[in-house]
């Protein structure tokens, strides 16, 4: 048997097997899933007079210093072996007869590891799954046809897998990086339902194995391009791993039981990275059928133009706006400060667009940009149809200037939350086509999607409360013979 996939809150009961040397020390442990600890196990001993057990290879001692915490220690239960590694003490307590203690693995291979178990853990190549991936590239490996008799009723189904798609390649930070499809199958009732389905895989391999962590951080780089092309919260759902080194199957096939090669399975992984990631609500299809761009418009180019833009300047910048996207429920000052942040920032160094001096702050007799400057630029730069929110680019940017400088500085009155919510989604529509500039170098792909309604959508908002930001960036009736609403929900 074998424990196979995160559950939220499953529980098992087992042993914890620690190593001094070649020797081998086991403990009575309950190991559980959680989708905030990622995995958690407790231990406990015997209370003789001291806090914890005087037994050395006990894992209570870990709680006197890190040094005394192994690298990897592996769980055995009668549902399957896993590998806990980066382990950290969370909690410890006592009563007269009993104590114990409760640690946390940051992360966790599901399957027994064959290496030096006192080792870091390091991976040949990291799959992630999440949302989204499938739907953008569009591609299918699966064939269904369906025969029928000459008068049309159905008479069997044909179900085939096709091996001619070539996964999409590039290299990324030292990394090689490729998006493939594979499918997994699974049976049922003995055997009389069998389910076949398409996986679609985000796969990073370096030339040497390395830590989940470095793995991840170039997978976070793809998923936050695709958090910005969607403009939606993705999750990951589920990792697995191939080391070459500690995860491997022998194969034998000759009478004699000799050695002819070895197999490297994937085996499932958990990291408290994503744990939470694996329990959150899955998107419907329609969140993903008005994307900026398609995978098969920007190629293996555009993902590698990505990854190069991508450095400490860069991360620090784009990572507030796709945390906010991230969140299922952001508040509204959030969404301002974060792409607020990126657009002052970005607007600095952008070119000057003509008719940008109407931005300008009056000082005497030197006029400087300002935070309007910055968002003219960026509207200038997608050459995206706002006539739903404006009736001025001008005007739109000194209005996004008076919101985002009222809530910046606390000294300031509240704006409307109204005008807020409204400002917040042209926000937020800007720093999504902007950054993404950094991968349509052309912006054709990005106008397009700011003249659509892929992105006119996001602005109904405007027309629902019947307001419109005129030439001077104030916020006026967009009907005369409708009044504007007073609050927006």
């Amino acid at each position: 048997m074998s424990i196979d996939e995160f559950k939220q809150d499953a529980t098992y009961s087992g042993v914890l097997l620690t190593f001094d040397g070649a020797e081998q020390h086991r403990t009575a442990a309950t190991l559980r899933f959680d989708a905030d600890l990622g995995v958690f196990f407790e231990v406990s001993d015997a209370a003789t007079g001291s806090f914890f057990s005087d037994d050395s290879n006990h894992p209570s001692v870990w709680f006197r210093g890190e040094a005394h915490i192994p690298d990897q220690c592996i769980f055995e239960s009668l549902e399957g072996s896993i590998t806990l590694s980066r382990i950290r003490n969370t909690y410890r307590s006592q009563n007269f007869r009993v104590s114990g203690a409760r640690f946390a693995a940051s992360e966790a291979v599901l399957a027994p590891t064959l290496a030096a178990i006192n080792e870091p853990a390091l991976f040949d190549d990291f799959v992630s799954h999440f949302d989204g991936l499938a739907e953008w590239w569009g591609a299918r490996n699966l064939v269904v046809d369906h025969i029928a008799y000459d008068n049309g009723l159905a008479r069997r189904v044909a179900i085939t897998t096709r091996e001619d798609i070539e996964p999409i390649r590039w290299p990324q930070n030292g990394a090689s990086m490729r998006i493939e499809l594979g499918w997994l199958s699974s049976s049922a009732d003995h055997g009389r339902s069998q389910t076949l389905a398409q996986t679609t895989m985000l796969i990073s391999e370096f030339p040497e194995p390395r830590s989940a962590d470095e793995h991840l951080t170039e997978h976070w780089k793809v998923k936050s391009l695709m958090s910005l092309v969607f403009g939606i919260r993705l999750a990951y759902r589920e990792h697995a791993i191939t080391s070459k080194a500690a995860y491997f199957a022998e194969l034998r096939s000759n009478p004699a039981g000799e050695l002819e090669q070895k197999y490297f399975p994937r085996r499932p992984f958990v990291t408290r990275r994503t744990s939470q990631d694996f329990v959150t609500p899955t998107h419907q299809h329609s969140d993903f059928i008005n994307p900026v761009f398609w995978l098969s418009e920007i190629g293996p180019e555009g993902l590698q133009r990505w990854g190069e833009a991508w450095d400490g300047e860069w991360e620090r910048l784009i990572s507030p706006t796709v945390s906010v996207l991230s969140r299922p429920r952001p508040f509204i000052e959030d969404v301002i400060l974060a792409t607020g942040i990126f657009l002052d920032a970005w607007g600095k160094e952008a070119p000057r667009a003509d008719g940008e001096k109407s931005t300008y702050s009056k000082n005497g007799n030197r006029a400087s940009p300002t935070f309007a400057t910055y968002i003219f630029r960026a509207l200038t730069l997608c050459g995206a149809d706002w006539s739903d929110a404006t009736t001025s680019n001008i005007g739109l940017s000194i209005a996004c200037r008076q919101i985002y400088t009222a809530v910046k500085h606390a000294e300031l009155d509240q704006p409307d939350p109204t005008q807020m919510m409204l400002i917040s989604d042209v926000l937020l529509l800007l720093v999504r086509m902007v950054a993404l500039r950094r991968v349509d170098v052309e912006g054709s792909l990005v106008a397009r999607f700011g003249n659509d309604w892929a992105m006119k959508k996001h602005l109904q908002g405007f027309d629902g409360v019947n307001l419109v930001i005129d030439e001077n960036g104030n916020f006026v009736s967009k009907r005369p013979d409708r009044e504007p609403e007073e609050n927006a929900e």
